[in-house]
């Protein structure tokens, strides 16, 4: 009789336990992930020729912040091959490698000229950003 009243009583207690399921991208606990939008775009341009170009990228809560500005890279079939952050530092991206190298730091000019092989006389002509096909934003709604 007592073996039969543990029995119960632990298919009771087992009865009794919840699952619960949680799904969240893999390691967002460590990170804290923020929304940017395009809000910016520039051709760069060498020898008059445009060569790629540069989609700035910023939080809408604070498009000032250059804490929270991310500058896409691209070369002219707007494959991104590389990136700057709001204080000037430059990665670039390779083939089959994980993590981007780093390739200084800058004015944006000077991270777009190392990470897409350019000589000092490129420069940069902001444009539209429906000219590169990006949508902005504002008419996002």
């Amino acid at each position: 009789m007592k073996i039969l009243a543990l029995a119960l009583a632990t298919c009771a207690a087992l009865a009794a336990c919840k699952t619960q399921k949680t799904e969240e991208p893999a390691g967002s606990s460590l990170h804290q992930i923020e929304k940017l939008t395009a809000i910016r775009a520039w051709n760069v341009l060498e020898a008059g020729r445009r060569v790629g170009s540069i989609v700035l990228y910023a939080a809408p809560e604070a498009p000032d912040d250059a804490s929270k500005h991310y500058f896409s890279v691209r070369n002219t079939f707007q494959q991104e091959l590389g990136s700057l952050d709001g204080l000037g530092r430059a990665w670039k991206f390779s083939p089959h490698q994980r993590e981007a190298r780093a390739v200084g730091s800058g004015t944006v000019l000077d991270g777009a000229r190392k990470i897409l092989g350019l000589g000092p006389d490129s420069e940069l002509v902001e444009v539209e950003l429906s000219a590169l096909r990006i949508v902005p934003a504002s008419a996002k709604r």
